[in-house]
């Protein structure tokens, strides 16, 4: 395994994989993925592994709180999925929205504070194997990133989330947002 640093727009990000099982340009569209996030986020991005874990495939994370976190683990094999066959990994940016959400508290405030914002991201169908409302901001926040056609309600409870106080679209962001 080896650990390359990446510089985007001042943060350092740091990615582990084996050069053997990953590409340059499975590499290439990591990086090109986190370029979209705001710099606010991406100051909590841990460090990136891409290889055998998790082992039933996707993705996985963990707060500094967990066994062995903070963490973004990625199965070498996510790059075969539909969803991450574009310029964007999708797995990724979900991985980083628990990452955000635990950082920023989001949806633990959002349950308390915006009780229609929170619904309107539970109304949101989950299609992955782990369940909870946690995923459901991770979800969220990989379609708000990318810009993926969302309902007005779930984007605007994104948006006035504890995640989102301190960005500005345009300003903070690299991507169109609609």
């Amino acid at each position: 395994m080896q650990t390359r640093e990446f510089q985007i727009r001042g943060v350092t990000i740091r990615i582990r994989f084996d050069a053997n099982q990953v590409s340059e340009s499975q590499i290439r569209q990591l990086v090109i993925t986190l370029r979209l996030l705001p710099v606010n986020h991406l100051r909590h991005i841990p460090l990136i592994t891409v290889g055998n874990r998790p082992p039933a495939g996707g993705g996985g994370s963990a707060h500094p709180g967990m066994p062995g976190g903070p963490y973004i683990r990625l199965n070498r094999n996510i790059f075969q999925s539909p969803w991450n066959r574009g310029t964007y990994n999708y797995t990724l940016l979900h991985e980083v929205g628990h990452v955000i959400d635990w950082t920023y508290n989001s949806m633990s405030r959002m349950r308390r504070d915006d009780r229609a914002g929170y619904q309107a991201l539970l109304a949101h169908t989950h299609r992955g194997r782990t369940q909870g409302p946690g995923e459901h901001f991770a979800d969220a926040y990989a379609d708000f990133i990318i810009g993926k056609r969302m309902s007005a309600a779930r984007r605007n409870a994104l948006r006035q989330s504890t995640a989102f106080k301190n960005v500005v679209a345009g300003a903070d962001m690299m991507c169109t947002v609609g």
